[in-house]
């Protein structure tokens, strides 16, 4: 199976789990991505815009299933699938030889988050010198 099919897929499960505010899974339906490679660009943004407009409607808190007591939210769904997205991309450019965009903006802001700085105030605007960023 192709990433573009996993993730459409996904998309398009975890959509139905947020729209219907599920407490369980949804059933796990086989649903085919186009045959032809050119078409998985919209068939891919087209779940992925029907996952945000769900979350967006219902909350980023609304309380859905996840395999993840903890994190039983609808925005557990989008966060997900956007690391999801991210992390195989930077898999396929690895194995291909080259990082591009996304892939130097990751290790970027992956390499800024590690490094430790006071802040000169919290960033609610509260003056804190005990704050650190991570």
């Amino acid at each position: 199976m192709t990433w573009s099919r996993m993730s459409g897929r996904g998309h398009l499960w975890a959509a139905e789990i947020v729209e219907g505010r599920l407490p369980g899974p949804a059933p796990y339906v086989i649903v085919d991505a186009p045959q032809e490679p050119g078409a998985w660009v919209d068939w891919l943004t087209a779940g992925a815009r029907r996952l945000a407009a769900a979350v967006r409607d219902g909350g980023l808190d609304l309380p859905v299933w996840t395999w993840r007591p903890r994190e039983a939210t609808a925005g557990f769904w989008l966060r997900k699938l956007l690391h999801d997205g991210l992390v195989h991309r930077f898999d396929v450019e690895l194995a291909d030889g080259r990082l591009g965009e996304v892939a130097g903006r990751t290790l970027g802001v992956s390499t800024t988050c590690r490094r430790r700085r006071r802040w000169s105030s919290s960033p609610s605007g509260n003056s804190s010198s005990s704050r650190r960023a991570r």
